[in-house]
């Protein structure tokens, strides 16, 4: 198979000459000389003595650097997809807005705490500012940001009252009435600088994006993935974040996993650890943890999480722009 270097599939065969030129002849049959580039050659016992002196000196100089760490302020949020992000009135309002009213009222009767959510708070126009509070740090705008359920309006509108310049990526695939609610992994550009020519973004029927971050300041790169995976919990994190593995970084990957507290072992046992606590982020039609980050190669992390008042509607309400809140993270890696 041949590839490009934007990684699109060639429909092609390769050929050399008589003379031992290389040639890749295209499905019209035209040929295009190119080069072949050896990824092994053979070398004698004392290049490989040299070559082994240089790697160990490599690693070790390689180690000083690597002492310091690099910490960023990451927020993650499912942001509850609107068709419209111009809502005025019900009609105006999409299938995901308007079950939060009959959900909340559902788990009023089941036994919890609040009151059902009010309709007043389900246009977008009302819960953008919210989200947004939440979604900053102390006011700040974060230097990453993990959306789901986000349609591009969605994100302009965010972006609209974020500070410093993004850049973004988002997933292939999306949900809601349009299939445009989707993942997208948000970068301050003065901080971060995509290092990826490929966003890694498809897997069978799973949403997410995978980005490949440097860190400007420091030269030092991170693997970050937003996820939404499915709603009935047969999702599979470690399945996405083996797409990453060869890059052999620190990654960090987040957003709505759709799974609660009970999984949370499995984490550890796939060489990931939850960095994002175990308070809960959904408050509708129950009381859990849906939302998760989990880190590999991650020295240290804060968290910040929105406690649930027992005594103000469930979500979204006044202060919240979802039923799902964001979680605001500190990390070091």
């Amino acid at each position: 198979a041949v590839y490009d270097e934007k990684r699109d599939h060639w429909n092609s065969s390769v050929e050399f000459d008589t003379n031992g030129n290389l040639y890749y002849i295209s499905s019209n049959g035209s040929a295009k000389k190119i080069t072949f580039v050896p990824l092994f050659t053979k070398t004698t016992a004392k290049q490989q003595h040299q070559k082994q002196k240089h790697k160990k000196s490599v690693k070790h100089s390689n180690a000083k650097l690597n002492e310091h760490t690099v910490t960023f302020s990451l927020s993650t949020c499912n942001c509850l997809y609107s068709s419209k992000v111009n809502a005025t009135t019900t009609k105006d309002l999409g299938e995901y807005e308007t079950e939060c009213i009959r959900r909340s009222l559902s788990a009023i009767h089941s036994g919890l705490k609040g009151t059902p959510v009010s309709i007043k708070h389900l246009y977008w126009p009302k819960r953008v500012n919210p989200l947004v509070h939440n979604i900053k740090h102390n006011g700040v705008s974060p230097d990453i940001m993990l959306l789901q359920e986000t349609t591009p309006r969605m994100l302009n509108s965010i972006l609209s009252y974020m500070d410093p310049p993004y850049r973004y990526a988002r997933s292939m695939l999306g949900m809601g009435d349009g299939g445009d609610g989707y993942c997208y992994v948000v970068w301050r550009t003065d901080i971060f600088e995509q290092k990826n020519t490929e966003v890694i973004a498809m897997l069978r029927h799973e949403r997410f994006v995978a980005v490949r971050l440097l860190h400007r300041a420091s030269g030092d790169e991170v693997a970050i993935v937003s996820v939404h995976l499915p709603s009935n919990g047969t999702g599979n994190i470690f399945n996405i974040v083996k797409l990453v593995s060869h890059w052999n970084l620190p990654t960090i990957a987040g957003g709505d996993f759709n799974i609660g507290k009970e999984y949370a072992s499995r984490f550890e046992k796939n060489g990931f650890k939850n960095i994002s606590g175990y308070q809960n982020t959904y408050y509708n039609s129950e009381d859990e943890k849906y939302d998760w980050v989990i880190g590999k190669g991650i020295s240290s992390s804060t968290v910040d999480v929105n406690p649930f008042n027992e005594s103000n509607e469930r979500w979204p309400n006044q202060f919240e722009g979802s039923d799902h809140t964001a979680i605001r993270l500190n990390i070091s890696v």
